[in-house]
């Protein structure tokens, strides 16, 4: 059966998604978003991320998540220690990224948000460099 193609606005709720065919087609929608510039992870503050943009599934602004600076990443525990410098290695973060779209989803229950997809899906984000000169 071939893949859904996405974003598609009339994509119907799906709250299933825990496959590791799934999980990667999730990696590289996500990658996909960012590379689009329709996903940035941006640094709020001192103490994490905002993750914001679209879903990559249905297209609709939807995605707004906190990521604190506290989190497991590909190196283990960070706790954005590090002091960043032009040459610092990107760092990612492991995290579950689901949609919350106001839009409407056919088969989606009253009080839901989003179509669905993602709450048991984790990937790998990057985040951006601490303390480089923007």
């Amino acid at each position: 059966m071939a893949e859904e193609t996405w974003p598609r606005a009339a994509i119907a709720y799906d709250r299933d998604a825990r496959s590791p065919e799934q999980q990667r087609r999730w990696q590289r929608a996500i990658e996909g978003s960012f590379d689009a510039g329709r996903l940035t992870c941006t640094q709020s503050g001192e103490s994490g991320y905002d993750l914001v943009g679209s879903c990559p599934r249905c297209g609709h602004p939807g995605i707004r998540q906190y990521i604190p600076k506290v989190v497991y990443t590909d190196r283990g525990i960070d706790r954005g220690e590090a002091t960043g410098s032009a040459s610092a290695a990107p760092r990612t973060a492991s995290v579950v990224v689901w949609c919350a779209c106001h839009a409407k989803h056919t088969g989606r229950d009253e009080g839901r948000l989003g179509c669905g997809y993602a709450p048991y899906l984790e990937v790998s984000v990057t985040l951006p460099t601490v303390g480089v000169d923007q």
